[in-house]
């Protein structure tokens, strides 16, 4: 038995990071007319998107630096109201000489009503502070467990056109603009949840959590971060039974800390365990094997529907084999021969993911034009 399926199924960066706040009013749309719950709350920013303009680039920091109190958003008592003849308020006009100091980004959690029992026991990060120093630390890239990130994503199966990834010089070094729609956009909600609420929660460490690869097939990535690195632990399907692979050993996905000019690799990381069904290596001792190499290779300001961040611009090499019980690579064209893509993401302090773009198979150039996904921060 050759493992082609399982071959062509890759594994690769999710976006799970967002250090705006968490709020429990927020609600994401979809094209169908539905909704789901959203944790995560963009204030409304409209702006100018081109690379030099100081409008985008305000706005998006307001986006990421102003403090989301959850709490400010509830609806008033109903004692609370002013009597129908009572006059508002005047509020004080603000003084346009202040100095404005940084923001830092922090969770606020609403009160909860008197007779309802407090039923969550996660412990909610620190604020994040973005310093735009061009270095990303463990700090910041915080995990919010129980976020849900929207992102804007091309239609799954498609090839798209993306701009160019090279990007324009600017005086923040590079820029990208990722902010224009494509025909058959759609909107995928992405929940940052904790491994122990799956069935599959005793192939992983307890402190674990899982995002979807991909809302639209249900696959799920499983990470865990640790100070010196966020890794991808392995891969599962939300059906029961049916996907949990690991690998051996965990992909590291982003080592901290990291800017311009840094690389890592994981060599040779085993994907065993249950795929569809199915037990691998399997009975002919078939398995495979996936390469991961990171470079941060570009630095600068990418705008996408959300605004403008400051970003670095991560490429991954990713190759994957299929190898027999004496670790030899199957190379049969068309049947199972090693698959090769690049995967460039954007990622920005204390927001992690801006912008995934994915190439398609076998792709050798470095800025490419063509991508199989094209994943932008943002509604």
């Amino acid at each position: 038995m050759i493992v082609v399926p399982l071959l062509r199924r890759s594994l690769v960066l999710v976006g799970l990071l967002a250090g705006v706040g968490a709020c429990d009013a927020g609600r994401v749309s979809f094209p169908d007319g539905s909704e789901t719950t959203s944790d995560l709350a963009w204030p409304d920013v409209a702006a100018d998107h081109s690379p030099d303009a100081p409008e985008a680039t305000d706005a998006a920091a307001e986006a990421i630096g102003d403090v989301i109190e959850c709490a400010d958003q509830a609806e008033p008592a109903p004692d609370a109201e002013p009597a129908p003849d009572a006059e508002p308020e005047a509020e004080p006009a603000p003084d346009a000489s202040a100095q404005v100091e940084p923001t830092p980004i922090e969770i606020a959690e609403p009160d909860a009503p008197a007779d309802v029992a407090d039923t969550t026991d996660v412990a909610m990060p620190p604020a994040c502070v973005p310093n735009g120093d061009g270095v990303i630390t463990a700090a910041e890239v915080p995990v919010l467990v129980g976020a849900v990130v929207s992102y804007r994503v091309s239609p799954a199966g498609q090839v798209v056109t993306v701009p160019d990834l090279a990007g324009l010089p600017c005086p923040a070094g590079l820029c990208w603009n990722l902010s224009a729609p494509l025909p058959g956009d759609s909107i995928e909600a992405d929940p940052v949840l904790p491994v122990t609420e799956f069935w599959f929660a005793d192939a992983y460490p307890a402190d674990a959590v899982v995002v979807p690869i991909d809302a639209r097939t249900g696959d799920l990535a499983v990470y865990r971060k640790t100070d010196a690195a966020f890794l991808m632990l392995g891969m599962a399907s939300a059906e029961e039974d049916w996907t949990a692979l690991v690998y051996d050993p965990p992909v590291t996905i982003l080592a901290f800390p990291f800017q311009k000019g840094s690389s890592w690799q994981t060599q040779e990381a085993h994907a065993d365990g249950l795929f569809e069904g199915t037990l691998y290596p399997d009975l002919y001792g078939n398995h495979v094997v996936h390469t991961y190499e990171f470079l941060v290779n570009g630095e600068g300001e990418v705008t996408v529907p959300a605004g403008t961040f400051p970003a670095l611009r991560l490429l991954l090499d990713l190759t994957m084999e299929a190898r027999n019980a004496f670790g030899i690579p199957y190379n049969i064209p068309g049947l199972a021969e090693p698959t090769h893509v690049k995967v460039y993401d954007f990622l920005a302090e204390c927001v992690g993911l801006v912008a995934r773009v994915r190439s398609t198979d076998g792709e050798l150039t470095t800025f490419f034009h063509d991508a199989t996904e094209y994943k932008r921060l943002g509604l």
